[in-house]
């Protein structure tokens, strides 16, 4: 179902009132691609899940904005986010991957619209990547995503051989996503901002949280070791042990024993902010994998 005024469709679960949770997934994924963290979230949280743009039941881009995707998801993310704190109650932004990208944008240029940010392996390149179309990953992601269409069964299956950590439903929902990205969004083979990850992550104040893995992963040794020369105290960077770049699925009881009581603190002890109180300051397949 679409949010009010909301310019991307996005999914209500959970409660109906206190703490919100906005969730922003993946390249190719979809607002549906979180159902284990519903369960476990849902108790205690409103939890918005949002299709972003060429995903899931969202509108498609236009051909104009296929030249500029990042702008078109950060303006997306924000408006969804706003409309989160029209209630007046604290909002966690969680994103991940190209969701964490726009996060970290949202959270750096507009410091006072999240209470706190969680950012699951987002594309924090080392080296850094630009924001230039890559059409050589764009052609592999393509290929890829026809060739699951054309045998979901198969594709399901081999996905679920190739992650037997992740939790009943995710692999369904990851499958379900594929069968509704845009392909030509897909082509284009880069989201990532035109501002450089490293220049957003010294601008940002919100409290962050970074859950990345222990391989397979975009924020690996470089970019850690590059996070720890800028040290941003507002930032934080948690390492799950068995953890790839779906960290989240593929190490869920140590993923949720870091995150779940660091959203407990921020959602409880941040006072919310209303929407009037944002100004402003200062994606993409995350790796050559279409990730």
């Amino acid at each position: 179902m679409s949010g009010r005024n909301s310019p991307v469709a996005v999914h209500r679960f959970g409660r109906t009132d206190g703490p919100t949770l906005v969730l922003f997934h993946g390249n190719g994924d979809s607002g549906r691609c979180w159902p284990d963290a519903v369960s476990r979230w849902g108790r205690d949280y409103r939890l918005l899940a949002v299709d972003a743009r060429g995903h899931g039941d969202s509108p498609r881009f236009t051909a104009d904005e296929l030249q500029r995707p990042a702008e078109v998801y950060l303006a997306d993310a924000r408006s969804v986010v706003e409309n989160a704190r029209a209630d007046g109650e604290p909002v966690v932004g969680v994103g991940h991957s190209l969701g964490g990208g726009v996060l970290t944008e949202l959270a750096a240029r507009w410091p006072d619209l999240l209470d706190a940010a969680v950012l699951l392996d987002p594309p924090w390149d080392s080296p850094v990547v630009g924001p230039e179309p890559r059409p050589e990953v764009g052609e592999r992601w393509v290929t890829l995503v026809k060739e699951w269409r054309a045998d979901p069964e198969g594709a399901l299956q081999e996905h679920e051989l190739a992650n037997l950590a992740w939790p009943d439903g995710e692999s369904e929902a990851w499958l379900e996503a594929k069968m509704q990205v845009d392909l030509s969004l897909i082509a284009v083979g880069n989201g990532r901002s035109a501002t450089a990850w490293h220049e957003l992550v010294r601008a940002i104040r919100t409290p962050t949280l970074v859950v990345t893995g222990d391989h397979d992963c975009l924020v690996a040794e470089e970019t850690q070791s590059r996070l720890a020369q800028i040290a941003n105290p507002a930032v934080e960077v948690a390492v799950v042990a068995d953890a790839d770049h779906y960290v989240r699925q593929s190490a869920a009881e140590a993923f949720h024993a870091v995150v779940d009581p660091w959203i407990a603190r921020q959602a409880s002890h941040r006072p919310a902010l209303t929407s009037g109180d944002a100004s402003g300051s200062a994606g993409h397949p995350d790796a050559d994998t279409g990730r």
